[in-house]
C-alpha cells in the first residue's frame, strides 16, 4: 500500500462530465477479441515517422489504424498518467491503446451512421475548458502538446470523438432510461437504514474478467503492472481513466462516500483495515480485479442535502439569568402580548425597535442549524409571518417570526438526488451495453 501522488498537470479536467465519461475510454477497453501478441514487437524497432504512417496498426470495418497513431496515443496516454517513458512501459501499455483506438473508431461509425455532426465550436469550447480548469493562459495548451511530443490534431481528433459519442449515448440511451418512484423509495429506505454505519471515500480501478472483459491471467498482470505503476508515483485518477471499466472511470474512478456492506466481500474487509491515502494490491471480487484508493473515512450521516435557509426576525426582551420564575413568566407574557397581534415581519421589526432592545430585528437568511437547538425546534415548523411563543434564553426572552423558506424540501431533495444516482448509473451502464453491441458486430483485423 502507498500514498497517492497527484498529477500536476491534466489536460482533459475541463470537459463536461458527459463528455469526460467517455474521454479516456479509448485507452480502456478491453474484450476485443483480436490478437495483439505480436504487436509487442513493433515498439522496439523504432520505425521512421514515415513508416509509422503507412504502417496499418489495425482494421476497423472500414477504417485503419496506423502505427503512427497508435505511437502518438501511447504518448499522450504516459504523458497525462505521469508514467516513465520507457520502452519497457509502452510495450506494456500497447495492447490496452490499441483495443482502445478500435474502440473510438466504433464509436464514431456509430455516430456517422446516425447523422451525428460535431462543430468547430463545440471542440474549441471543449480544448478552452481544458485551459482554463488548468488556469493556462490561452495558447499554453497548444505549447504542452508541443512539449510532450503530440500533435494538436491528435487531441481535437479524440475530442470530436468524445463529443460524438456523448451524442449518440444522449439520442440512444438516455431516452430509455426510466425511474419509477418505487425504485427511490427503495434507494432511501436503504440509505436510511444504513446512516450511521462507516463510510469510505474511496476511488477504484476495475479490470473485468469473463465474457465482457479479458482472460483472468491477462487482467491480473495488468492491475499487477497498474499497481507497480502507482508505487513509482502515476496519478491514479489518469489510470483509472484510461483503464478502468467502471462507469465510475469517467470521474478518475471516484466512487464517492461508499458503506463496507454495500460492495464485494473482499473490498469490504480490505477497506476496514486501511487507512486515508493507501492503495491496494489487486483484489479479485466477483466480476474481476480492483484496486482501491481510500481517501477519507467518517461515520455515515446519509445522502448530503443543502439545508434550507431561513428569514427570521426576532423580538428580544432582556433578563438576567438569575432572574426568577415569576419574572420570567412576567416577562414571557409581556412578550406574548406585544407580538401577538402581529401578521407580517415588517410589523414585526416595528415592535422589536420599540422594546429597546439592541437584540430585536431581523437576522436574515440564516440555517436553521446555526441556531441554539432551543430555537431550532420552535422555527423548524413555525408558519411564515406567524409569531411563535415566547422562548426563555440566556440573556432574556424572545419571540421569532419566519419571514422566508428558501431551498428544497428535505425529502424532496434526498428523492431527487438519488433520482440522479440511479439515473447516472444506469446511463453509463447503459452506454458500456452499447459499446459492447458495436464490438460484436464489428469485423477487426490486427495487422501488427
Amino acid at each position: 500500500m502507498m500514498a497517492e501522488k497527484s498529477m500536476t498537470i491534466d489536460l482533459f479536467h475541463g470537459f463536461s462530465r458527459r463528455v469526460r465519461a467517455g474521454f479516456f475510454r479509448s485507452v480502456r477497453r478491453a474484450g476485443l477479441r483480436v490478437v495483439v501478441a505480436t504487436l509487442l514487437g513493433f515498439l522496439a524497432s523504432a520505425a521512421p515517422l514515415h513508416a509509422q504512417t503507412l504502417s496499418i496498426a489495425a482494421v476497423v470495418n472500414e477504417d485503419a489504424i496506423s502505427v503512427y497513431d497508435l505511437n502518438v496515443r501511447i504518448t499522450m496516454l504516459i504523458a497525462t498518467s505521469n508514467l516513465d517513458n520507457t520502452q519497457e512501459v509502452r510495450r506494456r501499455l500497447a495492447p490496452q491503446v490499441l483495443r482502445g483506438l478500435i474502440d473510438e473508431h466504433l464509436e464514431l461509425q456509430e455516430a456517422k451512421r446516425l447523422k451525428i455532426n460535431v462543430t468547430k465550436d463545440e471542440i474549441n469550447v471543449a480544448l478552452a475548458q481544458i485551459e482554463r480548469q488548468n488556469n493556462f493562459k490561452p495558447g499554453a495548451l497548444d505549447q504542452l502538446l508541443q512539449r510532450i511530443g503530440v500533435p494538436k490534431s491528435t487531441l481535437i481528433e479524440r475530442t470530436k470523438a468524445e463529443i460524438a459519442w456523448s451524442k449518440v449515448v444522449r439520442d440512444r440511451v438516455l431516452p430509455q432510461i426510466q425511474i419509477g418512484p418505487e425504485e427511490i423509495d427503495a434507494a432511501v429506505r436503504d440509505i436510511r437504514a444504513n446512516a450511521t454505519r462507516p463510510e469510505y471515500l474511496t476511488a477504484e480501478i476495475v479490470l473485468p474478467t469473463g465474457p465482457q472483459g479479458t482472460k483472468d491471467s491477462d487482467a491480473r498482470q495488468l492491475a499487477v503492472r497498474i499497481v507497480q505503476e502507482l508505487k513509482r508515483g502515476a496519478n491514479f485518477q489518469m489510470l483509472a481513466q484510461n483503464f478502468s471499466q467502471s462507469p465510475s472511470a469517467a470521474r478518475g474512478g471516484d466512487m464517492g462516500w461508499v458503506k463496507a456492506g454495500n460492495v464485494d466481500p473482499k473490498i469490504s474487509a480490505a477497506l476496514e483495515k486501511m487507512k486515508p491515502g493507501q492503495v491496494t494490491e489487486p483484489i479479485r471480487a466477483e466480476d474481476g480485479y480492483h484496486i482501491i484508493l481510500l481517501r477519507k473515512k467518517r461515520l455515515g450521516s446519509g445522502i448530503k442535502i443543502p439545508e434550507p435557509k431561513l428569514k427570521i426576525s426576532q423580538f428580544y426582551l432582556p433578563l438576567p439569568a438569575s432572574a426568577s420564575a415569576v419574572a420570567v413568566s412576567q416577562t414571557a407574557q409581556k412578550a406574548r402580548a406585544l407580538t401577538q397581534n402581529a401578521k407580517s415581519c415588517t410589523q414585526f421589526d416595528a415592535l422589536g425597535r420599540q422594546s429597546g432592545s439592541s437584540l430585536s430585528g431581523n437576522l436574515g437568511a440564516v440555517k436553521p442549524s446555526s441556531l441554539p437547538v432551543a430555537l431550532q425546534s420552535v422555527v423548524s415548523s413555525l408558519p411564515i409571518n406567524h409569531p411563535s411563543a415566547p422562548v426563555r434564553t440566556k440573556e432574556g426572552v424572545v419571540v421569532l417570526m419566519v419571514c422566508e423558506r428558501s431551498g428544497q424540501d428535505t425529502m424532496a431533495a434526498m428523492r431527487a438526488e438519488v433520482r440522479r444516482r440511479l439515473f447516472a448509473e444506469r446511463a453509463d451502464n447503459g452506454a458500456r451495453r452499447l459499446l459492447r453491441d458495436l464490438r460484436r458486430r464489428a469485423f477487426v483485423d490486427v495487422r501488427l
